[in-house]
């Protein structure tokens, strides 16, 4: 009778002691991607609605259906989002730079757009690849981009 009491008692302190290294652990995990690494800030010269101009942050390896989420914040104006597929961006920064500004942008692709000062952007590719988060700048003075993990 003893025995199985001390048998019970081991194996208790055994469990809680398992759980508190597991529970204690976790923070320690590897996290999925969800976002940034580190801030990044840009300064977008000025544009106009016809002839924005722009910069994009790449972000590779996104595995699709899977939610990505990055702080941006705005100075001295606002600016849209977009989040689309890195191919389709540099096909439109690179035909708008030959026809002087008025090639216009792939808003169609975008699978987020958003004109905001700051906010939480949050997507879901839909596959996995390289996605880029489009800031255009559609105001006449430059304006300031930061874009930081959340």
């Amino acid at each position: 009778m003893i025995r199985r009491k001390r048998t019970l008692v081991i194996a208790g302190i055994i469990v809680v002691l398992s759980l508190g290294i597991v529970i204690a652990s976790i923070p320690f995990l590897p996290h999925p991607p969800g976002t940034l690494q580190q801030s990044e800030t840009h300064t977008i010269p000025a544009g106009s609605p016809s002839s924005p101009n722009s910069t994009a942050i790449t972000l590779s390896g996104i595995p699709g259906g899977v939610e990505f989420q990055v702080g941006v914040t705005v100075t001295n104006g606002t600016a849209t989002f977009c989040v689309l597929q890195q191919t389709y961006y540099l096909n439109w920064n690179l035909n708008d730079q030959f026809s002087k500004g008025m090639t216009p942008f792939p808003y169609n692709d975008c699978i987020l757009q958003q004109q905001t000062t700051q906010a939480t952007l949050s997507f879901t590719p839909p596959s996995t690849g390289v996605w880029d988060v489009v800031a255009l700048n559609m105001n006449l003075n430059a304006i300031t981009v930061q874009f930081s993990p959340v």
